[in-house]
């Protein structure tokens, strides 16, 4: 989901959204929420964003799926407190040379995009 949400109530909703869509499908993966947007992101304070992500998590969560927050290294340590993100983190990274931990909390990157040049850990094509 790529959510053009600004509020606690709008990131629920699109939660409820998504989980609609994926009504009637079974659903093995995580539900991704895409943390990328410059409309949220130039608007949003970092508390606000986080509790924005965590709002649309716990919403996936509370509906008996795995929810996982996508975003890339900057905006993970830069734009949201991961370190209160509970959700495990989807990290985009297309440069293999490039690996830094985004936090020392319990949640863990568990995989990152395929590269041009090679499969990157935790992707399996």
């Amino acid at each position: 989901m790529f959510p053009q949400t600004r509020t606690v109530d709008e990131a629920k909703a699109a939660a409820k959204y998504t989980l609609e869509k994926m009504s009637g499908y079974t659903v093995k993966y995580p539900v991704a929420v895409d943390v990328e947007s410059k409309y949220i992101l130039d608007y949003l304070s970092v508390q606000d964003l986080t509790n924005v992500v965590n709002a649309f998590c716990d919403t996936i969560a509370a509906a008996g799926y795995t929810p996982i927050v996508y975003s890339d290294y900057s905006k993970f340590t830069n734009e949201m407190d991961t370190n209160q993100i509970k959700y495990d983190l989807w990290r985009d990274m297309v440069r293999t040379d490039i690996i830094r931990d985004v936090r020392s909390g319990s949640a863990q990157i568990r995989t990152c995009k395929r590269d041009q040049r090679k499969c990157l850990p935790g992707i399996h094509i």
